[in-house]
């Protein structure tokens, strides 16, 4: 989710916090027969960064990274299927 840029916003809300609802992502209702809550996030502009907050992204991404053989033989693989692909189609008689 991204969120609006400075920019867009009026004269009025600049320096004002964000407000998030998300619905159904809140607490537990009271009984069972009701959804889950609303949760509200409340996003406010600061000079320093909190110390808990971290990227993620970056971190996944090393993590998530494929070995360079999964990768070689992922193309092997998709090179020797089409070239099974388009030899098919020659012995049908629809390409060549």
């Amino acid at each position: 989710m991204s969120l609006p840029d400075a920019s867009s916003l009026g004269e009025s809300a600049a320096g004002k916090p964000l407000l998030l609802r998300i619905p159904e992502a809140g607490g537990l209702a009271p009984t069972e027969a009701l959804p889950r809550g609303c949760l509200m996030l409340q996003v406010t502009t600061s000079t320093d960064p909190d110390p808990s907050v971290r990227l993620i992204h970056t971190e996944l991404m090393r993590e998530l990274r494929a070995p360079p053989e999964v990768i070689r033989r992922s193309l092997i693989i998709a090179a020797l299927l089409l070239f099974l692909f388009l030899w098919m189609m020659h012995l049908s008689g629809w390409l060549f």
